[in-house]
């Protein structure tokens, strides 16, 4: 019987070594299954500590009850020994790694956002979301933990959180449409900043502030694949926006980015000195990579927070009746 030597097994091994990461650079994020009435979720806090009663906090958490959902909570949600966050960041780690290792729970949705998320990181075990994918949702400082389920292969939700469910009665069916399996897409009026075109790509991005900061992390997107970029963002400096598109214009991860969805970019500064609109500046900056993209997606720090699919196979599509966005 034949045996390769030992530099011949050296040899094979090093033609092999791209090839497997070409077939993980491929891997689409599974997408768990949608929830059904009986379903339980889990409502944990690993950013910024609450700041209303406890029972007004459980009284928004308790509206996903009209679903027909059993909730449970983390067991430091309500806590408030950490200072600026409910309680330290090995704490708020294990109280999620909780609900990501029980197999009864099929949704985790994050209480607030804030400041915080990313310093759980070290202490999860992300593995638990690959062996039994669930749905994270959130957004603003949560598009930390979306891009931690991508990076598990696992799909998310990037959508409205218990804190604004009180304010946001769209946001919320939006929110349950998403979770339980009904929502489509989206037809959005046309923009005078649109770019036509088609693409059809995973959707990633989510809050543009958090997107830079997970650069270079464990936790980045592998942006070597096709992909289409949705970013909102509130209260940055236009100067800010900019820093953070040259930073993924010039570390190459703009270049597979097939189209862009632009949602509410909210109270932009020093545009007068800079001499254009944020919105303008994103346009610009898809007119160089020559995509589509669409303005006007009611997504991010506003009251009509639409709810997205991220990692998912999405087709865009824009023309003169607007910005279209569906997932089959």
């Amino acid at each position: 019987m034949y045996k390769p030597s030992f530099v011949k097994k050296i040899f094979i091994a090093a033609a092999l070594i791209p090839i497997m990461f070409q077939c993980h650079a491929q891997r689409r994020p599974v997408m768990p299954r949608f929830l059904k009435e009986g379903d339980s979720i889990a409502v944990v806090a690993v950013s910024s500590k609450l700041d209303d009663s406890t029972a007004h906090c459980i009284g928004l958490c308790k509206m996903m009850e009209r679903w027909g959902l059993n909730i449970r909570y983390g067991e430091h949600l309500f806590d408030t020994t950490g200072n600026w966050f409910p309680a330290p960041d090995s704490v708020r780690a294990a109280d999620l790694q909780t609900m990501l290792d029980d197999p009864d729970i099929r949704a985790v949705i994050f209480f607030r956002g804030g400041y915080g998320a990313a310093r759980t990181i070290p202490y999860l075990r992300l593995e638990a979301l690959s062996e039994d994918p669930k749905w994270l949702v959130g957004f603003s400082d949560v598009t930390v933990m979306l891009y931690a389920a991508l990076s598990a292969g696992v799909q998310a939700i990037h959508g409205t959180m218990p804190l604004d469910f009180g304010d946001q009665p769209f946001s919320f069916e939006s929110l349950h449409h998403a979770l339980f399996g009904s929502l489509h897409g989206y037809d959005i009026p046309p923009d005078t900043l649109d770019i036509p075109g088609e693409a059809t790509a995973p959707l990633v991005g989510g809050n543009l502030t958090l997107v830079a900061s997970v650069m270079g992390t464990s936790i980045d997107f592998d942006y070597s694949q096709p992909y289409i970029l949705f970013l909102e963002d509130v209260d940055e400096p236009i100067y800010s926006t900019d820093r953070r598109m040259q930073t993924l214009k010039q570390s190459g991860r703009l270049d597979r980015c097939k189209g862009m969805i632009i949602g509410a970019f909210k109270r932009n500064s020093d545009e007068g000195e800079w001499g254009c609109s944020t919105y303008r500046l994103l346009h610009d900056y898809a007119a160089e990579l020559g995509i589509p993209i669409i303005f006007g997606l009611p997504a991010g720090h506003i009251d009509r927070n639409c709810s997205l699919f991220m990692g998912r196979m999405t087709q865009m599509k824009v023309d003169a009746a607007g910005g279209h966005i569906t997932w089959n």
